[in-house]
């Protein structure tokens, strides 16, 4: 049986849709925290680090985020929708953020402050045992 030529336009219209598509030679952008990994600033905080090495902790300086859960990467329907971030907690780790805050309130079995799951169960471990 002979296929309509409608039906073969068809197939080689899509075929063609999709190799254009699979085949694009953009490169994928970089990401901000990729862009940080070979920054000056990096080196310099690095820098900065090693010469605080020996210092007690009241004298060092480090990187630090408050409510560093608050971020764009985590915002859904109506959880987050005014992030104090825009990046994930491992895209700080990763930009050598060195203190994360993760406020605790509302404790529950099921929920604390303003998330649920690990940093939850963290949370309610820790108001547990004050």
């Amino acid at each position: 049986m002979k296929a309509p030529r409608g039906v073969l336009f068809l197939i080689a219209l899509v075929a063609a849709i999709l190799a254009i598509n699979g085949s694009s030679s953009k490169p994928k952008p970089e990401s901000p925290v990729d862009v940080y990994q070979r920054s000056w600033e990096k080196k310099a905080l690095a820098q900065q680090r090693s010469l605080e090495a020996n210092l007690p902790f009241k004298d060092s300086t480090f990187l630090h985020s408050h409510n560093t859960y608050n971020a764009s990467a985590y915002t859904i329907a109506f959880s987050y929708i005014d992030p104090n971030h825009n990046f994930s907690v491992n895209d700080q780790l990763r930009m050598d953020i060195r203190a994360i805050d993760s406020t605790c309130t509302g404790i529950s079995a099921w929920t604390a402050g303003h998330g649920n799951g690990a940093i939850a169960r963290s949370c309610a471990m820790a108001r547990a045992t004050m």
